[in-house]
């Protein structure tokens, strides 16, 4: 097996394990009543594994080898939605630094097939990123105001509701 097959499987690991923590952030933000940040997080959840489907498809499309690996997911212990944001970005920043990876090994091994299929990831890291910034540059503005809080959370149920299928 190719490294860059190698980790491709991998990224499909890393994809699922991503899902997983979205899930236990959307946990935490229902045990502090912020639903709509957890409507968010839930959404996050179902566009990962829509990420780990879509590196299926392609490894099965293409007859590549894959193989399956446990996930493992630490329990972060966040206190504030701005922890959990902080986290989320740090994990996305580990998703994206990871599919490039995958990128420079496909370039050298010249698998352009590899490459091609990353470019979807590369702008949708881009757009996970920049979001998780907002929110987390929104969090720091907002401080220590229960009523601004209150008022992202439920802008963050709305954009849940009409981006994401519950």
């Amino acid at each position: 097996m190719s490294k860059a097959i190698e980790l491709l499987n991998n990224q499909h690991t890393n994809e699922l394990t991503a899902a997983y923590r979205y899930l236990t952030m959307a946990y935490s933000l229902e045990q502090m009543e912020l639903h709509g940040m957890a409507k968010w997080m839930r959404g996050q959840h179902k566009d990962e594994l829509g990420h780990a489907r879509r590196i299926y498809d392609y490894m099965v499309k293409t007859d590549l080898k894959m193989s399956f690996a446990p996930i493992q997911v630490e329990d972060d212990k966040c206190k504030t939605p701005l922890d959990i944001f902080k986290k989320g970005l740090e994990s996305e920043q580990g998703v994206t630094a990871d599919i490039y990876k995958i990128m420079d090994e496909a370039i050298k091994e010249k698998h352009y097939g590899i490459q091609l299929f990353l470019q979807w990831f590369i702008d949708e890291q881009e757009e996970e990123e920049e979001a998780m910034r907002g929110f987390i540059n929104t969090l720091q503005l907002i401080g220590d105001s229960r009523s601004g809080l209150l008022a992202l959370d439920a802008k963050m149920g709305e954009e849940a509701g009409s981006a994401h299928t519950d």
